[in-house]
């Protein structure tokens, strides 16, 4: 019986030595595969719906050459940014300046080194809010009237 031959697919590694933002839906990088050292331009990888980031110069790169000619990435990685997890099912959204979004059992983690926006027509907290710290705190009301608040606020410190 006669098989038809089917597309062997080969994992290499790579370094990114250049990206560009997404264009025509796809993001598009230039890879050095490793260990031959071979440049490989217009190399495509596909985001994960919902998250979207532009890998840092120098990303170590999981790359699937199928039908010996064309590159997909698989996987990228930045050892001089990974963020330490401290214990099995947490997960986090990090960049390279060390901000984060760390889930954690109890608790979700925001961190940025200046400062936290959230864009809303209204934001509602459910419970308490605490200021731990030295704070300034002004509260508006309903109709935006400093001094006004329209929930409970702790500044503590």
């Amino acid at each position: 019986m006669n098989r038809i031959p089917t597309p062997q697919a080969q994992i290499v590694r790579g370094i990114i030595l250049a990206a560009t933002p997404v264009e025509d839906g796809l993001q598009r990088l230039r890879v050095r595969r490793l260990p031959d050292m071979t440049i490989l331009d217009d190399v495509i990888r596909l985001e994960n719906f919902g998250l979207a980031g532009l890998p840092p110069l120098g990303s170590q790169v999981l790359l699937s050459r199928i039908d010996g000619a064309h590159h997909i990435v698989l996987a990228v990685e930045h050892a001089g940014f990974r963020f330490e997890l401290g214990a099995v099912g947490e997960a986090s959204l990090y960049d390279q300046w060390g901000n984060s979004v760390h889930l954690q059992e109890g608790e979700i983690r925001v961190k940025h080194g200046t400062k936290v926006v959230v864009e809303a027509p209204m934001v509602q907290l459910a419970g308490d809010v605490a200021v731990p710290g030295p704070a300034n705190a002004v509260l508006y009301g309903p109709t935006g009237q400093s001094g006004v608040p329209s929930t409970k606020v702790f500044v503590a410190g």
